[in-house]
């Protein structure tokens, strides 16, 4: 009976090993800021895009998206928001002209998405 214990525990032995392995989440950047909604809650994210007026999009550092109303965050929180702009780098001597053509597209489209309505100048 005992050989017969020893062997159905050393078979769980690699299961219980990989339960107790975390997932890597990646160190977040100086991109990223800790928003405070108005019931006191805190989220580590950064801002992917303004929505509208009223939204943006907010990713965390494992990567998960939240679609967020600025009426839910408290009163600094809505005053940087206001403020943010999207990064509009590119670094030209990196891409085919075609590639670069796709991301100014891209990103003049998300400067009009920003509620500027003009591009930049």
């Amino acid at each position: 009976m005992r050989p017969f214990l020893t062997l159905f525990l050393l078979s769980w032995l690699p299961l219980a090993a990989q339960d107790t392995e975390k997932p890597a989440v990646k160190e977040p950047g100086p991109e990223y800021r800790k928003f405070t909604a108005t019931n006191g809650k805190s989220l580590l994210a950064k801002v992917v895009n303004r929505i509208d007026d009223e939204s943006y999009t907010l990713e965390t550092p494992d990567g998960k998206s939240y679609k967020m109303s600025v009426s839910s965050f408290i009163k600094s929180d809505r005053q940087w928001l206001e403020f943010w702009m999207p990064d509009f780098a590119i670094d030209l001597s990196t891409l085919e002209t075609a590639d670069a053509l796709k991301k100014m597209a891209l990103q003049q489209n998300l400067w009009v998405n920003s509620g500027s309505g003009k591009s930049p100048s």
